[in-house]
């Protein structure tokens, strides 16, 4: 929890100038592991003819997914990607060839590839490192290709709670208010009565380092993830969620 220190002087005054009460701020703040995990996996299928290209896509897919599930990690699923359909021409397009003495352009027979992202999303906990080893693993053996879905790296933390985040982060700043509250009416001679109003001022969640490299920078434990548009909390990321409020109390009588 934040907290700052005020002199007595300054309690007191805060005292005086509430006729019938305090008025204070407290701050609050949690920090989050993520509840679950995202990894991106490219499923391709190549040939020079369309058809063939499907099958071999089609087969992959379904090896991938079935070689997934024998894995039996709990709460792991798939999410299917949209599905691409690219067309390259092997040396440029053109091939030129010599028919009865005459040059012509033949066309070259063309390459079609059929591409899929799919998104393997799987519950975060200790074993978490352990269970993307299997998954990299297991794409190698199969030749599937892991890449980035956010922020640079093959994992990508989600934290789907946040309603109960601000819940945790908001009652800190109760807490803190109200023991702020309580040494300026014990300064003041009085005794802490109820709660008059609360107002709330901030309420924001930003991922927290826990130590290590971000966009190339190191970020000490406990300081804020430099901010990238797009991109998504690495594996070790905690969230942090802030909560300031402004709290009145009564004096008691």
């Amino acid at each position: 929890m934040s907290r700052f220190v005020l002199t007595a002087a300054a309690l007191l005054a805060a005292a005086a100038s509430a006729e019938d009460g305090v008025l204070v701020t407290g701050v609050g703040e949690t920090l989050s592991p993520p509840d679950r995990l995202e990894m991106a996996v490219t499923i391709k299928g190549a040939g020079e003819m369309a058809g063939d290209a499907v099958t071999k896509y089609r087969g992959q897919r379904d090896r991938f997914i079935e070689a997934v599930g024998v894995l039996g990690v709990e709460g792991l699923t798939t999410r299917p990607g949209t599905v691409t359909v690219s067309q390259v021409s092997p040396g440029g397009g053109n091939n030129r060839v010599v028919v009865n003495g005459v040059v012509q352009n033949q066309s070259a027979a063309a390459n079609y590839t059929i591409s899929e992202t799919v998104t393997i999303d799987m519950p975060a906990g200790e074993d978490s490192l352990e269970t993307a080893s299997r998954l990299y693993d297991l794409g190698r053996d199969l030749g599937v290709a892991f890449t980035s879905p956010g922020g640079g790296t093959l994992v990508k933390a989600r934290y789907t709670d946040e309603a109960e985040a601000q819940k945790k982060a908001t009652a800190a700043a109760m807490e803190d208010a109200r023991q702020k509250a309580a040494r300026v009416a014990e300064l003041a001679g009085r005794d802490l009565g109820p709660v008059q109003s609360v107002e709330v001022e901030t309420a924001s969640s930003r991922p927290t380092s826990t130590g290590g490299y971000y966009n190339g920078r190191y970020v000490p434990p406990g300081q804020p993830v430099p901010e990238t548009p797009g991109a998504g909390g690495g594996l070790f990321t905690r969230q942090k969620t802030t909560a300031t409020l402004k709290v009145r109390f009564a004096f008691a009588d």
